[in-house]
């Protein structure tokens, strides 16, 4: 018998590192963060496979694709890479979609066509949490929720972040 907590492992770029320990999001759950700044969805394709093996997680929350704008990668290309992704992992998974910042603004539209495109290539059993109603109330972004660079997050909207998720990923994981 496994006696070993429930594992949440957490994957993405800088926004999901600077999350860092989010207890609060399952306090039951055992949850593990290893997101890495600047990273992109091709880095993840390599390291996925050896972080999955190490942590052994029951669910991975991802956050991916941001930076992949931000280097003007075709969204195909972002796509296919996020699949190839979540080919590897075989526990259930969830996507956090692309925050709309002050820093992209001109972007937006591009971006939601990325989400869209996303979307629709996971699994209909994957979570979707859509960050628009945290981050785009009343389409446009909340100042306070970013840093001088209007690109990473101010410890409120990590709070935004953390209650608007906590119902999802607490269903999700039941």
């Amino acid at each position: 018998m496994n006696s070993r907590p429930q594992t949440l492992l957490l994957i993405g770029s800088s926004i999901m590192e600077k999350w860092g320990q989010p207890d609060d999001l399952v306090p039951e759950m055992r949850v593990l963060n290893r997101g890495v700044g600047g990273s992109i969805t091709t880095d993840w394709i390599d390291r996925i496979g050896p972080l999955l093996k190490e942590t052994e997680p029951d669910f991975v929350l991802c956050y991916v694709g941001s930076n992949d704008i931000g280097h003007n990668r075709p969204h195909d290309e972002i796509v296919r890479d996020l699949m190839r992704v979540r080919e590897q992992i075989h526990c259930s998974f969830g996507y956090l979609s692309i925050i709309k910042c002050p820093q992209r603004e001109g972007r937006h539209v591009e971006i939601e066509s990325v989400c869209s495109a996303i979307r629709a290539a996971l699994p209909s059993a994957d979570l979707w949490i859509d960050t628009d109603p945290v981050f785009l109330p009343g389409g446009h972004p909340v100042p306070e929720y970013y840093v001088e660079d209007q690109l990473h997050l101010t410890p409120a909207a990590y709070a935004a972040l953390l209650a608007h998720a906590r119902p999802q990923v607490r269903a999700w994981t039941q």
